[in-house]
Parts: C-alpha cells; structure tokens; sequence
C-alpha cells in the first residue's frame, strides 16, 4: 500500500508517469472504488449548495467524472494510444484521491476556524489560498498524466484538463444546482 500512495505521490510531484500505474482489474476496482468515496464524501460535506443531500452528491460526483473520462477516453482514441486508458484512468484516480484528501484537510480546518474570527481570520486566509493552489495542482497533475499519456506537449495536457474541468463543473451545475444565480 505505501509503495503505491507513494507512486501517486510521485506523480503529484512530477516525478513518474501513468505508464508506472498497475493496472490491474481488481487494483482498477479498488482505485475506482476509493476515488468515489473519497469524491462523494468530499462533495457531500463541502458543497452546501446540495443541501446535504447524499444522492445529489454521488450523482454529481458520477456525472462530473464521466464527463472527464470521457472527454480523456476521446483524447487518447483521437491520439492512437487506447490502450493506455486504463493506466491513465488509474493515476488520474489515485492522485485525486490523495489531493481530494488533502482538500477536505482544508476544508475541515476552514471549518473548525470559522467559529474562532479573532483567532482565525489570518489562518482562514491562509488556508483558503492554500485550497485554490490544491485546485492548480490537481489541473497541472491532470494535465501532466494527460501530457505522458497521449505523447502531446505539456501546455496541451494542461489545456484539456483545464477545458474537461470546466466542461464538466458547467454540466454538474446546469444538472444539480440550475437555481443558483448566474
């Protein structure tokens, strides 16, 4: 297990690729399996704008990630290297599994400090910019394993993770949240 939160580390740092992922059906299973726990769990205590509510979470959380998977399973058709879905599929999982952890860190810590003002402004200012450098992260590590995956340049990758991401949360909203105000 450490050798494996360590490879997902290592991709988060830049430092090893999807093509070093197992991939495995049953370790496939078990990355899938965690990453929507994780994302579900993350979903249903941090968005407020789901009232709560366990099964828009998870149905948010399906619909945002079968979008991305989609539009990363045309990428790698349009370039020829299919076969490296399931590798891609897996490092894309397991590092947004170790940085969604990381996130609800934050995101509890912006909590349990936002009961405290005089105590917490500085620390939740702090912690909130921390959150948003976490969101680059993730897109830079989204488009990075885009990047190794498809053989493209790297401003490429970036580019479709970031497009994929906005695509995606666009979809969610439009489904799940169609009252908030635009």
């Amino acid at each position: 297990m450490k050798k494996i939160i360590t490879l997902f580390w290592q991709i988060c740092l830049f430092r090893a690729g999807p093509e070093q992922v197992p991939t495995a059906s049953v370790f496939t299973a078990l990355a899938v399996a965690v990453y929507l726990i994780t994302s579900i769990t993350a979903t249903f205590f941090f968005e407020p704008a789901l009232g709560g509510n366990i099964l828009k979470a998870a149905l948010a959380v399906l619909v945002g990630s079968a979008v991305q998977i989609s539009i990363f399973a045309m990428l790698l058709l349009f370039k020829g290297v299919m076969s490296r879905f399931v590798a891609t599929l897996v490092a894309l999982l397991g590092t947004d599994i170790l940085l969604t952890v990381m996130a609800m860190v934050i995101l509890g810590l912006i909590s349990f400090l936002g009961g405290q003002a005089t105590l917490g402004e500085l620390a939740i200012q702090s912690t909130r910019i921390f959150l948003i450098t976490l969101v680059i992260w993730n897109l830079a590590v989204t488009g990075f394993i885009l990047h190794r995956a498809t053989n493209t340049g790297l401003f490429l990758g970036n580019a479709i993770a970031v497009g994929s991401a906005i695509t995606a949360q666009m979809i969610v909203v439009a489904i799940f949240l169609p009252n908030l105000p635009q």
